[in-house]
């Protein structure tokens, strides 16, 4: 699997389970808030058994209001009805969702029932009728009714307490398992990306500076982005070794042919010389000199072709120079680019962290406030203790105070309780908000370290970079010593081709022998100074082509 396809599947399981997170904490609050509507309506129905009971006996026992009470009856009648059927079918109006709980859904069945078998009956009887004898039938079952609500309105209270606590559960396990993918991303960046890397580095940096050791390859096998790198090296370096070779051959050969030319070019000086001093021997000398000059073409030809394969494999030595430094750049981008993430990534985790300390900063101001909250509560109930004893003191004209100290002083024990509840509370959130800090601060420094290892890798490809820079000035260096080699041997067969004429007038016409000897002796100067010239270049080339191991 490549690099970048491992580090977008880390990431995106990172973004899923934030997302999954976020849309479930959404979830639970849609359902919390249709949850309280559906309790604030239940506690609606308890409301009005209770009114509907005391327009009961305000019909009963009035006279002049008793047409209104009566329609206030009917009215409550109606609207007990509607109430309890979008319980349990939904109301949009009300934002009442259709009751799905098969518990409730029993529970508010059986109140609705009792209500249209037992206590509507009774209620419209009253209102349209007055009928007392219906009220005494319901009168002591009212409180069970109530209750039934009240019952009905806790249970559904302790679903909606659970389905909190459950979605916390799967939200902080859905947590912990983010956190867990993250330090297995930073474990894989470091173990597919950085330590091979950190091993390329040391691979390429031994035949760097091996003093050209062209026989090392790269042994390290992967299917990833590293892995074509280091194909496209090696195969880069077998490249430079085939053509170093080459030129190696065709150096030596070049060398062989430069000392037979020499030597022809001797026995041509000789031959002049007897031309000199034996003008009758000019022909023999002529067939022997043509034959010679006939040698001589056939070996610069074949050096001129030993010089074109050199020029050619260094046009290519060339080209795979350029091609590794292009990608050993295009390498080095990616990573910045990765290094500029890790970056804002740090400075987003910094921002959370000091709004987590802030969150620190208000719980102590709550703790602090709370501390004030409970020694008044102590004072007054001290206070409300000596109010007592002044009462008793008091006698019976205290006995109204007294119980208003008593009062008092329940609501400050409540006060105090709640105060420390509240402590517990804000104490476990400290505690809460200092793990969540303590959390954020290792991935932070987590983060900042794989930074540094990134670092680290720019660093090195900014060496493999200098070196394919160097590597393609070496190759430039070979394609114009080349060039200039190919130039000479055009110097050279033109000399050839001038001797050629001179011995080919010397056979034709050998009045003109004096002419062609000294026509000759220039030739050979020349092509004794394009030899020299020639020399000098094959010894160059033998020193460049010294400098790598084959």
């Amino acid at each position: 699997m490549r690099i970048k396809v491992k580090l977008l599947l880390v990431f995106s399981i990172m973004m899923f389970l934030s997302v999954a997170i976020v849309g479930l904490n959404l979830m639970t609050y849609k359902s919390l808030d249709s949850d309280a509507v559906f309790v604030n309506n239940s506690g609606k129905l308890r409301a009005n058994s209770y009114r509907m009971a005391y327009l009961s006996e305000q019909i009963l026992n009035s006279g002049a209001g008793q047409q209104r009470a009566s329609e206030q009856l009917l009215e409550r009648i109606a609207f007990f009805d509607n109430l309890i059927k979008s319980l349990i079918n939904g109301d949009t109006e009300l934002g009442l969702k259709k009751l799905e709980q098969p518990e409730m859904l029993q529970k508010l069945q059986a109140i609705k029932n009792k209500w249209e078998n037992q206590y509507k009956p009774v209620y419209e009887d009253i209102a349209k009728n007055g009928d007392r004898q219906g009220l005494s039938s319901i009168e002591g079952s009212v409180d069970d009714f109530v209750a039934e609500v009240e019952q009905l309105v806790s249970g559904y209270s302790a679903l909606s307490q659970g389905k909190v606590a459950n979605a916390k559960v799967i939200s902080e396990l859905m947590l912990l398992t983010t956190v867990l993918f993250g330090i297995f991303g930073v474990i894989m960046v470091r173990a597919q990306v950085i330590r091979p890397i950190e091993r390329l580095s040391m691979e390429m940096k031994d035949i760097s500076s091996g003093e050209g050791d062209l026989t090392k390859i790269i042994k390290i096998v992967r299917q990833d982005e590293l892995g074509e790198l280091i194909m496209h090296f090696n195969s880069f370096v077998a490249n430079i070794r085939g053509i170093v070779n080459t030129i190696a051959n065709s150096s030596e050969v070049l060398s062989n042919s430069m000392q037979g030319i020499s030597g022809t070019s001797y026995e041509l000086t000789k031959s002049t010389e007897m031309i000199a001093n034996a003008v009758m021997e000019v022909s023999n000398g002529s067939v022997e000199q043509t034959e010679m000059i006939s040698n001589l073409n056939t070996l610069m030809e074949q050096m001129n072709e030993e010089v074109s394969k050199v020029l050619y494999m260094a046009e290519k030595l060339l080209q795979g120079s350029a091609s590794s430094k292009a990608s050993a750049g295009e390498g080095n981008q990616l990573l910045e680019l990765q290094a500029r993430g890790l970056t804002e990534v740090v400075s987003s985790l910094a921002d959370a962290n000091a709004a987590v300390r802030r969150l620190e900063t208000y719980s102590n101001d709550i703790k602090d406030i709370l501390e004030i909250i409970d020694n008044i509560s102590s004072q007054t109930n001290l206070l409300a203790l000596n109010a007592a004893i002044e009462a008793a003191r008091a006698g019976e004209s205290g006995r109204g105070f007294a119980v208003v100290a008593g009062e008092i002083r329940k609501l400050a024990e409540k006060t105090g309780q709640a105060t420390v509840q509240i402590a517990e509370i804000i104490g476990n959130i400290t505690g809460q908000t200092g793990m969540v800090r303590d959390s954020m601060t290792l991935m932070a420094e987590r983060i900042d370290s794989q930074s540094q290892s990134m670092d680290v890798v720019m660093s090195k490809l900014s060496e493999i970079v200098q070196k394919a820079e160097t590597t393609y000035a070496d190759a430039k260096e070979i394609e114009s010593i080349n060039l200039a080699v190919k130039n000479n041997f055009g110097t050279i067969t033109e000399s050839a081709g001038k001797i050629s004429e001179v011995v080919t007038n010397n056979s034709s016409n050998t009045q003109n022998v004096a002419a062609a000897v000294q026509e000759q002796t220039a030739s050979f100067e020349e092509v004794s100074s394009n030899m020299n010239a020639l020399n000098d270049l094959s010894s160059e080339l033998k020193l460049v082509v010294g400098r790598f191991r084959i």
